[in-house]
């Protein structure tokens, strides 16, 4: 599930979508974008989580919280 997040996260840029952007504003959006699927992954780890499908998900904690990390910083370096 871990590596699987992963390719979701990155999908969409490794297919050109994030960088053909026109504008700096218009990749901020697109990181924008990433971050609030991002939130809704992490959103569906924990619920899927909470019903017990996953006893140890360290690994995929550690990989959504990285992602996480490495986009905020990245969009952080665009807008401001």
């Amino acid at each position: 599930m871990a590596s699987g997040i992963l390719r979701i996260g990155l999908k969409n840029i490794s297919r050109g979508k994030g960088h053909a952007r026109k504008s700096k504003k218009e990749f901020c959006q697109f990181i924008n974008i990433s971050l609030g699927s991002l939130a809704e992954t992490e959103y569906l780890f924990n619920f899927s989580k909470r019903l017990g499908y996953h006893t140890d998900s360290t690994e995929t904690e550690n990989l959504l919280n990285e992602v996480g990390k490495v986009l905020w910083s990245f969009y952080r370096s665009l807008a401001f």
